[in-house]
């Protein structure tokens, strides 16, 4: 409940004089209208704490309950690609928009057993209201879903405080950090730097605000930068150029894209002769109107990112060359592909490939050549692949593209837990284990358990973990002091990804947390973790750094600091993407470093996500399958293919595979009803339907080949912990699960996409069965579709045999009388949960 806001209280006793005044229901909402339109008209009333997403559905805030007159008032947030199922309402409503946008789509009368019809659509931005009554004659059955935008879709949003943390600075604060060590970006010591080597000049500068990669941020919050950063732009009038430093990546709670909005009004108020350049991560999303909107984009060139200096210093020299006459010719294309982050070193493999032809290419009269490879968690339609040329006088440079695909294995835990147990057995180097899906510098939390507790169980010396975000805990240790032993609890308060975890340690070192950084990204600059500590943890001897604020562990420093020898450990464990990289060379070559594949927000299997802003077809380039590839690449090991073929037929068959997956893949169409599961499991088993054509050219008969993609299917699932495996269970029977189902089933009937499931949801009760929770109808198979193009009509029965156990390995009881594939008008699905003794 809201209390003691005074712009929420007149509202309240505004809209209880108008229930009480015994007028008709129509000047009630009249009256009740104009009363939520003046509310909505600004946001700035409605404290944060009300408008956080959960990250799984829409999230409902009580703000008053009227007793007298029952009527109650909700803040009600969503997560883009969050919806509602369809639903009709028994009382009469009044909805304002107070930030975002919402889609509202109102049907006709339903009639039984036929598809809703849409009647209207409208989408409802800041300042809309609108008003539902269930009158006599009229159908209020609607439905919504969110139209807003993130930095990372599936991260909590980015608030003032998360900028507080990090850094907010305004005026000659900015001056005077880029001459010291700061919280400052890099950046700005570096143009600083080389405009004062490049001649004189006059530094205005306005505001700067950074915060740690997360959800996108709260609108309210950017008005605030940018009325500040336009304010104190058009009071410093007459300027000679602009210089914007730009991650590139962000996106605010009601625009998709905010920094293509700043460069807009930056150039309105300057005028067109006025030169703006902007600095971008290589990882940024860049939109049509910035490109547009500025003079020069310049990316960094590096990655792990090292190259800030460099970056905004070429930024310094194009502005000196612009204001003496340079005639700027430009070429910017966006390519179809959103590879995941793992897949952008700048060290080895394609990208850093691009990246080294774009250094070679910056010759002559080509200033500057950019390849950016967005973040493709944002999820927005400004992210993608680019390639941006800055030339003088020399429009040639724009047709130099390079394009290709690139496919990344990662290592799966229980072998990361393996190649830690052998490291310290002390026969072989010791080794680096990233913890890619756990990523700060991504927008995840740096707080899952996944690999803590793989390793704590796994007993394995001389191993360092961090760093782990868990305020309170860091705080208990501090209280605690060294050579204390506590109960310690990681994540105390669980969230979707951080999974409570209990168990003995003690506090070997604390620290404040500040230091500076001494190699790579950070190398020079001032590391604040916050109040932390290093604890060590009671059977396992596992040490774990433990902090209070988030940072992805990218420079040495951050361990040395509570007097780690990290040339002495045997295992290093960090989370991080890639950035580490360039802090812990002189400790692990490339080859002795092992990315991870643990759930999480920062995850690099992109099929995990249910992607909806992102321009078809990148977001289905061939990184996004990863998981047909693992399935036979990774899950596969290989022991029953041996024992039909012998060692090197099984390679070439493997190899075969791989071809056959790859040939395939892009022809996949883009299953669209399947914002939920669907998607995922069409992309997974396209590898199992390759291996069984490959086995078939080999006329391998029925009954062999049964039982080989039998375990090729399950193999995975298998090598899940039980819990991990009754969790996901848990979560597929859940209510929130059920209702995106409900609402995944009703658009599959539009039937939208050729290639995709139609289907019913069922209610438990059906007369004549068994009981079960719910049900699914399907009308129409992806799968059965996809069988019939390619021609495997005999591979889909075994795949669809397989079903009932895949589910019990997950707790879940599947009874199915009818299949498509056997020629039936319908696969009916019936789902219950199993007992822990019938359970896999």
């Amino acid at each position: 409940m809201l209390t003691g806001n005074p712009v929420f209280d007149a509202f309240v006793r505004d809209m209880h004089a108008v229930m009480t005044s015994g007028e008709a229901e129509a000047i009630i909402l009249d009256k009740g209208r104009a009363l939520v339109a003046a509310l909505v008209a600004d946001a700035s009333w409605l404290p944060e704490e009300y408008i956080q997403p959960h990250p799984e559905h829409f999230k409902q805030y009580v703000l008053h309950q009227d007793g007298e007159r029952g009527f109650t008032v909700m803040s009600v947030v969503w997560n883009k690609g969050q919806s509602a199922m369809a639903h009709d309402h028994k009382t009469w409503g009044i909805i304002g928009q107070l930030q975002g946008a919402e889609r509202e789509r109102e049907y006709e009368d339903p009639v039984p057993g036929q598809p809703l019809k849409l009647r209207s659509e409208t989408v409802m931005r800041p300042g809309d209201t609108c008003v539902l009554s269930p009158g006599p004659g009229t159908s209020t059955m609607h439905r919504y879903e969110v139209e807003t935008g993130k930095a990372n879709r599936f991260a909590p949003v980015t608030v003032r405080a998360d900028f507080e943390k990090e850094c907010w600075a305004e005026g000659e604060a900015i001056s005077r950090g880029a001459y010291a060590s700061s919280h400052l970006p890099l950046e700005i010591p570096g143009f600083y730097r080389r405009m004062d080597e490049t001649g004189p000049w006059v530094p205005v500068p306005i505001i700067l605000a950074a915060a740690q990669p997360g959800g996108p941020i709260v609108q309210a919050v950017f008005d605030e930068f940018m009325d500040k950063a336009l304010t104190g732009l058009a009071a410093a009038l007459p300027v000679d150029a602009v210089y914007i430093c730009s991650h590139g990546g962000s996106s605010t709670t009601a625009d998709d894209d905010n920094d293509g909005t700043l460069a807009l009004r930056v150039r309105a108020i300057v005028g067109p002769s006025v030169p703006i350049v902007v600095t971008h991560d290589l990882h940024c999303g860049i939109s049509d109107r910035m490109v547009a909107a500025v003079d020069g984009l310049i990316a960094y060139k590096t990655n792990p990112h090292v190259d800030h200096r460099e970056t905004a210093a070429k930024a310094a020299d194009f502005l000196r060359r612009k204001l003496a006459g340079m005639a700027v010719r430009r070429s910017f294309i966006r390519l179809p592909l959103s590879p995941p982050g793992v897949a952008m070193s700048g060290l080895v493999g394609p990208y850093a490939d691009l990246l080294a032809l774009a250094r070679d290419l910056t010759t002559g009269p080509i200033f500057d050549v950019s390849v950016t490879g967005g973040f493709v968690l944002t999820d927005l339609p400004k992210c993608g692949f680019t390639i941006g040329v800055i030339a003088e006088g020399d429009q040639e440079a724009a047709d130099r593209v390079a394009r290709q695909r690139y496919l990344r294995s990662l290592t799966t835990l229980a072998d990361g837990v393996a190649l830690a147990r052998v490291a310290a057995g002390g026969d072989t180097p010791p080794i680096l284990l990233a913890d890619i899906s756990d990523n700060p510098g991504g927008g995840a939390r740096g707080n899952t358990t996944w690999m803590l507790r793989a390793l704590h169980e796994a007993r394995i010396p001389g191993v360092v973990l961090g760093l782990f975000t868990d305020e309170a805990l860091a705080e208990t240790a501090r209280q605690a002091g060294v050579g204390v032993r506590f109960d310690a609890i990681f994540n105390a308060v669980e969230s979707e990804f951080a999974r409570r975890f209990e168990t003995g340690v003690t506090v070997e070192a604390i620290s404040d947390g500040s230091a500076i950084g001494r190699r790579g990204r950070d190398a020079g600059r001032e590391i604040t973790l916050g109040p932390s500590a290093l604890l060590r943890l009671e059977g396992s001897g596992l040490r774990v750094v433990v902090t209070s604020l988030r940072e992805q562990l990218c420079d040495p420093m951050m361990l040395e600091m509570f007097g780690i020898d990290i040339a002495a450990m045997r295992c290093v464990v960090l989370k991080s993407r890639g950035h580490f990289r360039a802090g812990f060379d002189e400790f692990f070559p490339d080859e002795r470093i092992f990315e991870v594949d643990t759930p999480g927000l920062t995850s690099a299997v992109l099929s995990n996500y249910s992607f909806r802003g992102i321009r078809r077809p990148s977001s289905r380039s061939i990184p996004r399958r990863s998981g047909s590839r693992r399935t036979i690449a990774a899950s596969v090991d290989g022991s029953l293919l041996v024992i039909r073929f012998g060692k090197e037929p099984f390679d070439e068959v493997r190899s075969e595979a791989l071809e056959e997956l790859m040939r395939v893949l892009p022809t996949l169409p883009y299953v669209g009803g399947a914002q939920g599961r669907m998607t995922q499991y069409f992309e997974q088993n396209a590898g199992v339907f390759a291996l069984g054509r490959v086995l078939r050219r080999r006329r391998v008969s029925a009954k062999i080949m049964s039982p080989l993609l039998r375990h090729v299917f399950l193999a995975k699932l298998r090598s899940r912990p039980r819990d991990e495996r009754l969790e996901m269970g848990r979560r597929f029977l859940s209510d929130a699960s059920k209702e995106m189902l409900r609402g995944d089933a009703v658009r599959s009937q539009r039937r939208e996409d050729p290639g995709d499931f139609a289907y019913h949801f069922v209610e438990p009760g059906s007369s004549g069965e068994n009981p079960f929770e719910f049900g699914l109808d399907y009308d129409e198979c992806g799968f059965c579709k996809m069988s019939k193009a390619n021609g495997d009509e005999d591979i889909l029965p075994m795949i669809c045999a397989m079903d009932e156990e895949s589910y019990a390995l997950r707790g879940i009881a599947l009874s199915r009388t009818t299949t498509l594939a056997s020629g039936a008008r319908c696969c009916n699905f019936r789902y219950a949960r199993l007992g822990d003794d019938e359970t896999l």
